[in-house]
């Protein structure tokens, strides 16, 4: 056996080990599925966002409530006088309310409502700059998974042109104008094209999931535990 065929033999195998590159479970990319919409996704669906905003929830929450600051040391009584006064007598009052408020709590309201204003504003920043990074890493993992995409048909396309130039080979081979070294070399040239593919697809399916990480969908993942 020659080295040449000895190649071609190895290049099979490893290809019959590799198998199809399948996206187990991803969903399948919408059609026609632009930056714009890509970027829209994120900013609605990414976890991260939704995290920070949630964070800004609780700080517009905090703010509100700490303007009542004061009141949580805020202590009512009534009292009611039930003694008959004495013919002639002048009566006393019937009743009587009294509220104590904490003067250091009032006093402190402005400290407390300065420090959690600045909280929420601390927290409104962070979502800016959250929405601002999943933006760019979208941005990134779209322009990888496009060109991923144009290299899978690249590689496509190469394996039918490998493909023919097997055929034409094998034909001038007939004819005794090749070798059986240049149909071995045609053959290897497809076995090589077709490991590029499944190399391909392999970063095809990466940089599409990539995408769908930034994009926020989560919903195949609850039909992924379903099949099990």
């Amino acid at each position: 056996m020659t080295r040449l065929s000895i190649a071609l033999a190895l290049t099979a195998s490893l290809m019959l080990l590799a198998g199809p590159a399948v996206a187990q479970g991803l969903p399948e990319p919408p059609a026609g599925l632009t930056l714009d919409q890509a970027i829209a996704k994120a900013l609605a669906n990414n976890p991260t966002i939704k995290a920070a905003k949630a964070e800004v929830d609780r700080a517009e929450g905090e703010s509100a409530t700490t303007k009542l600051y004061p009141l949580r040391g805020v202590a009512a009584n009534i009292g009611m006088n039930t003694t008959v006064p004495p013919a002639g007598a002048i009566p006393a009052p019937a009743a009587g309310a009294w509220v104590t408020l904490n003067l250091g709590d009032l006093l402190s309201t402005p400290a407390q409502v300065q420090a959690a204003n600045a909280r929420l504003e601390a927290a409104r920043q962070n979502l800016r700059a959250t929405q601002l990074a999943v933006v760019a890493a979208t941005t990134e993992a779209y322009a990888a998974w496009i060109t991923q995409q144009k290299l899978l048909a690249l590689r496509s396309d190469a394996i039918k042109s490998s493909q023919s130039d097997v055929l034409v080979v094998q034909r001038l081979f007939g004819r005794g104008t090749a070798t059986i070294s240049d149909v071995m070399k045609a053959r290897l040239a497809v076995s090589q094209s077709q490991a590029d593919l499944v190399q391909a697809e392999g970063e095809y399916n990466r940089s599409w999931a990539t995408l769908v990480q930034q994009m926020g969908d989560t919903a195949w993942l609850a039909n992924s535990k379903a099949k099990r």
